[in-house]
């Protein structure tokens, strides 16, 4: 039931549905005090709330998420938490809480050695930093992580290539085109261990 309420997210027309399916199924998980369920569950209804623009409710259901997850030892759900609190800061304009959430959860995500949330996590900080002032840097982090995620043959979810293209959007409209693309050749050559160390030094 979760996973089809997860799959619904990536068509718009049935995002509702797929709200209503997940609360189903997290209502099962919580009579069965099912942890890991519960947490699954969770995430799900969070993406689906903020694919619909219910950002409030986004950040309740997230912060419930990253207490139980973090009760029940579970770093890498987490980090995800973070990350996700971390767009709903950016939709509700507070960047630098955005910058500080995403920074702690690619801490987590380097600590498990988890290399495509490490991908997801860069190009998710260009937002905030380019939010806060530093849109050439920005530029230079989502071309290291479309490096990182093209070596692992991975693409972004639905939920995720939202608000990437609208950091992107942004971002091109503060700079000129060929600052951009020498910013993003840049990002492309890096390792992800180069990656990392120009993401969290600043």
């Amino acid at each position: 039931m979760i996973f089809l309420a997860s799959n619904l997210g990536a068509f718009p027309d049935e995002v509702e549905a797929g709200i209503r399916l997940c609360q189903d199924g997290l209502a099962l998980f919580w009579e069965l005090d099912d942890k890991p369920g519960i947490t699954r569950a969770l995430n799900v209804l969070g993406e689906l709330s903020r694919m619909v623009g219910d950002y409030d409710h986004a950040e309740v259901v997230y912060k419930e998420c990253l207490a139980l997850s973090r009760q029940i030892g579970d770093k890498q759900r987490a980090g995800v938490m973070l990350s996700n609190l971390s767009y709903v800061a950016m939709h509700q304009g507070d960047y630098v809480r955005a910058e500080a959430l995403i920074r702690e959860s690619l801490t987590i995500t380097v600590e498990l050695n988890t290399k495509y949330f490490t991908g997801l996590c860069i190009a998710m900080l260009a937002g905030p930093v380019s939010a806060n002032g530093q849109p050439e840097r920005a530029v230079r982090l989502l071309g290291a992580s479309e490096g990182i995620l093209l070596s692992l043959g991975a693409s972004l979810q639905p939920a995720d290539q939202i608000e990437i293209d609208c950091y992107l959007a942004d971002i091109r409209a503060k700079l000129d085109e060929k600052i951009y693309r020498e910013a993003w050749s840049q990002g492309r050559a890096m390792s992800i261990e180069d990656a990392v160390a120009y993401a969290l030094d600043g």
